[in-house]
């Protein structure tokens, strides 16, 4: 049997990351980009210039999410671990902080940034999003950069979030949604433009599914220019 055109560009997706990974040829400008995202020069300097090679992200989530009253974090669609190991240096043993990532490659890289900067409180995981193998009501904040654009079936993606967290729990995401003029080849090449496009929709279409999925107070917090489209970040609560 043919593979769908969805599995075909997740297929391309994970092709890509994974080579990414094993040769260490990231996007180019990787520190200059999370800088321009919104990290500070303080916490990029904790990490080794080896997984701020490999930021791929839209925005920096941690900057608006209120982690103060949040035992267990997970970031979904960590890629390298950037927002994970951050999160791990600042709360180490206090807070349970999971990496989640589908690429086996970039989830290895996470892994060995633990073990070198010794984050024993931070836990990797290797998955689908859509199937994450955590119990219901277990996750007080799911962190997300640039990953729910990736979803070939958004409804089901927040089905999962919605299920996973904790009644008052909150999505911190920085994400992707068209700008003034989206290119029409961008949506059948998910890395087009150097970056993680995937299946970008409007913001209205994007806030719809999360209130179908039973999540509330939609706030975004900001706006950036993300060519050929239009980062946002925004939270919601459960």
């Amino acid at each position: 049997m043919n593979p769908s055109r969805e599995q075909q560009i997740l297929q391309l997706i994970r092709r890509r990351y994974s080579h990414m990974a094993a040769t260490g040829n990231f996007l180019p400008d990787a520190r200059n980009r999370a800088l321009a995202c919104g990290y500070k020069h303080s916490q990029l300097d904790l990490l080794p210039d080896r997984i701020l090679n490999g930021f791929s992200g839209c925005g920096s989530p941690l900057n608006f999410a209120d982690v103060r009253n949040a035992q267990t974090i997970i970031d979904i669609g960590c890629g390298v671990g950037i927002d994970s190991c951050l999160l791990s240096i600042d709360f180490g043993r206090d807070r349970h902080v999971i990496a989640f990532d589908v690429t086996e490659e970039l989830v290895a890289l996470t892994s060995r940034t633990k073990k070198e900067l010794g984050l024993e409180g931070l836990r990797i995981v290797c998955g689908d999003m859509h199937q994450i193998p955590i119990g219901p009501d277990s996750v007080d904040l799911i962190i997300a950069n640039a990953a729910i654009n990736l979803s070939f079936d958004k409804a089901s993606l927040l089905a999962e979030f919605f299920r996973i967290l904790k009644p008052g729990g909150q999505i911190c995401a920085s994400d992707l949604i068209p700008g003034d003029t989206v290119l029409d080849e961008l949506p059948i090449d998910p890395m087009g433009a150097n970056t993680s496009l995937g299946q970008v929709i409007p913001e209205d279409e994007l806030k719809g599914l999360f209130g179908n999925a039973g999540f509330r107070n939609w706030q975004v917090i900001a706006y950036r220019k993300f060519d050929p489209v239009t980062a946002i970040d925004f939270r919601v609560k459960k």
